[in-house]
């Protein structure tokens, strides 16, 4: 069972004690959150989880406060402490952005923190998704993103290479564990 968006550590209390009953019952846990918050909440809600599934949107803080209204330090430092304390599997994923997060600059930068981090198992490139068009034609508002495509199958790989180049951990393009 996966606890996913919104953001699960939104409401730690209420993910923890799902999670521990799907535990009870031998049901597989997981997360998809952005590990924005404070290590006490996460350290609740991961105490329940068999896998953590999580974002890195940019390494460098300025960029990431423009693109999400948040710093990163906090985010990489529970990356840092779930390494230490976190026995399970880690994924990290980056949805990738068209002017934003998907130059290869940032991909070179996330793929190096991560190297160190043994129990981060892998990365994930997840290419920039054009769908949400549609929910906001729906609702009569304009996207921020319309009209901008996804990314080269080229490009995309030229990515793929270099996180895994960097890294040294399994690399996925679009998520496929």
């Amino acid at each position: 069972m996966t606890l996913t968006g919104g953001e699960p550590l939104h409401h730690p209390d209420f993910a923890a004690e799902v999670l521990q009953l799907c535990q009870e019952d031998s049901i597989n846990t997981a997360i998809e959150t952005s590990l924005y918050a404070p290590w006490n909440q996460v350290n609740e809600v991961v105490s329940h989880c068999d896998f953590i599934m999580a974002d890195i949107k940019h390494m460098d803080s300025k960029k990431h406060i423009w693109g999400t209204g948040v710093p990163n330090e906090q985010i990489l430092s529970n990356f840092r402490q779930l390494n230490t304390d976190f026995k399970h599997k880690i994924v990290v994923r980056i949805p990738l952005i068209p002017g934003f997060n998907d130059d290869e600059e940032n991909i070179v930068r996330t793929a190096e923190f991560i190297k160190p981090l043994e129990h981060i198992e892998g990365l994930d490139l997840l290419p920039f998704n054009v769908y949400p068009v549609a929910k906001y034609e729906a609702l009569g508002e304009q996207w921020a993103y319309q009209g901008i495509a996804k990314q080269s199958e080229d490009y995309l790989h030229t990515l793929y290479d270099l996180a895994a180049k960097y890294s040294g951990k399994h690399c996925t393009l679009g998520g496929t564990w």
